[in-house]
């Protein structure tokens, strides 16, 4: 027999509802993945507007063409500008290989069949104090990106904020636990303020690498 701790809580009638703490947790995550997506659908939006603020050049022009579909999903497919399209996808994350290596390791998984390349982003790393930002040399993302794109392959970003990805806290800083109030992975204010100031370091990064915009 399983038992399993639940709590009491009265409605506006006075009458006794029964949530158990799993049904709880699992609200709380839904809530958080709402506020996430929210957050990043704002982002895209306002940066869409800006866009002669945050464009940036890329080494391969041949992949800034102009594309307006994008990728799709029927009854039984996905689809790219219209066209059948099966992903072949494989990890490598950049912030684990060495630099001088990435253009290798990258032709050796085309050279598998591989056609996209999915990535985490780490924001422990690329934020390791409060007031620090590292998106250079072994953690540049962009020039990884733009790699890919140079390479033929396509990409899936993963940009967390929790990425897992067998880091210590998935991926989060361990500054944050600095503040003896804050609830990671939460609605918590404390949390969603470091998120939005690390999101407004990384969106316009990767907002001119957009699939409608020319990037992969």
């Amino acid at each position: 027999m399983v038992l399993r701790r639940v709590e009491g809580v009265f409605d506006a009638d006075g009458v006794t509802s029964m949530r158990s703490s799993e049904e709880r947790r699992r609200s709380s995550q839904t809530e958080l993945w709402r506020w996430c997506s929210s957050r990043w659908n704002q982002a895209w939006d306002s940066l869409f507007l800006e866009d002669q603020v945050v464009r940036r050049s890329t080494p391969n022009k041949r992949w800034r063409m102009s594309r307006k579909v994008g990728l799709s999903a029927n009854t039984s497919q996905f689809t790219l500008e219209g066209e059948a399209f099966h992903i072949l996808g494989g990890s490598i994350h950049y912030f684990r290989v060495p630099r001088a290596y990435w253009r290798d390791r990258l032709m050796k998984m085309k050279a598998c069949g591989i056609n996209t390349l999915t990535t985490h982003v780490p924001w422990s790393l690329h934020q390791p104090e409060r007031e620090v930002f590292n998106f250079h040399t072994q953690l540049d993302l962009e020039a990884y990106i733009n790699l890919a794109a140079e390479l033929g392959l396509w990409v899936i970003l993963c940009p967390g904020p929790y990425i897992s990805a067998e880091l210590d806290l998935g991926g989060l800083p361990s500054w944050l636990l600095r503040d003896g109030s804050m609830r990671l992975r939460t609605t918590h204010h404390g949390f969603t303020q470091a998120v939005n100031i690390y999101f407004d370091k990384l969106i316009p990064k990767m907002v001119p690498l957009q699939f409608k915009k020319g990037g992969p």
